[in-house]
């Protein structure tokens, strides 16, 4: 892989699919589909373009499917099987909400992860997600529009090789300058709770 956050398709018919989002049945089916065509030679590759979480009606399968995804990694490969990194996915990796109107929508994740004793190994999972796959015939894919900021290569160049620990780590360095108690005070002031 040339880029920490691309992945490089460079032959073979794709099956690409997006925003599951926690829907069981649906994310069943494309599995049964891949795979009958995976096995017949007639699909080499699945591409989920991410929001593969967060069921827009219960129930939400999320984590069986984010399980399941891990596991055909496993066995048939990165490149066969991708999942990129997606608006759903993202909050996971910096542990913050996500509303859909009032809605926080990853609380049910949040608890699921918590309940599963696997919550650092899926959100490790996710922090490595790509968020592009580069064809060799010059067709990305990602989970929303491209920002024209691609066009700068030095914007490209920081989201091809983006690396959320690292920032994650910098922002933890940079809070250790401040008093975060009287942040958090400054903070229950201005959004009314004191």
């Amino acid at each position: 892989m040339l880029y920490r956050r691309a992945v490089e398709i460079d032959s073979g018919t794709m099956m690409v699919v997006t925003d599951l989002h926690g829907d069981g049945a649906a994310f069943d089916r494309v599995i049964q589909i891949f795979r009958e065509g995976y096995e017949a030679g007639r699909i080499l590759r699945l591409l989920l373009c991410g929001d593969l979480i967060h069921a827009n009606v219960p129930p939400d399968d999320s984590l069986r499917m984010v399980l399941k995804v891990m596991r055909l990694q496993a066995e048939l490969g990165t490149q066969t099987v991708i999942l990129l990194c997606g608006n759903h996915e993202m909050p996971h990796i910096y542990g913050q909400p996500l509303l859909r109107g009032n809605t926080n929508v990853t609380a049910a994740f949040e608890h699921a992860l918590s309940k599963s004793g696997k919550r650092d190994e899926i959100v490790n999972f996710l922090a490595e997600l790509p968020f592009f796959a580069l064809t060799s015939g010059g067709v990305m894919f990602c989970h929303a529009g491209p920002t024209h900021e691609i066009a700068v290569p030095v914007k490209m160049k920081q989201l091809l090789d983006f690396d959320h620990i690292a920032f994650l780590a910098s922002v933890d360095e940079e809070l250790q300058r401040y008093d975060l108690d009287k942040a958090r005070e400054r903070y229950a002031v201005n959004m009314g709770y004191g």
